[in-house]
């Protein structure tokens, strides 16, 4: 199907999405919200991800998604240098120090935020609020 995909619509349209969770001590692969585990690491899914045809790759730490307390740099690394196409992380953004952390860091080409967006304050009030153009360029994300 994603072979067929990238020939109907080219490969920069066309993005894997694997989510990773850490299993006695081992990443592997998460289907059906993240419930349940399948034999397979996100190392492997990646790499046959891309010779498949996928143009990106989001990795989402199933751990630390929604968590806000950073994204899994580790996974975010080792997917990031296993493959050539752009990885998006996605997972465990609080911050734009987070965001900053694996960019720089881990070497992911763009940075997934949920509940950072989203969540505010102490109590976690619901504000939708987004870092501005001057953070991001401070924290050399953005650039003019």
């Amino acid at each position: 199907m994603v072979r067929e995909a990238v020939a109907l619509v080219g490969s920069q349209s066309i993005i894997g999405s694997i989510d990773a969770k850490l299993v006695n001590g081992e990443y592997k692969c998460a289907i059906s919200d993240g419930l349940e585990i399948i034999d397979i690491s996100p190392l492997e899914l990646v790499k046959k991800s891309e010779s498949l045809g996928c143009g990106e790759i989001i990795i989402n730490s199933v751990d630390n998604d929604g968590m806000m307390k950073g994204y899994d740099l580790k996974l975010v690394k080792q997917i990031s240098e296993a493959v050539s196409v752009p990885v998006i992380a996605c997972g465990g953004a609080g911050g734009i120090k987070d965001i900053e952390q694996v960019i720089h860091q881990a070497g992911a080409h763009a940075a997934a935020g949920g509940s950072m967006f989203v969540y505010y304050g102490r109590l976690k009030a619901v504000l939708i609020s987004a870092p501005s153009e001057k953070e991001l360029t401070e924290a050399g994300i953005f650039k003019d």
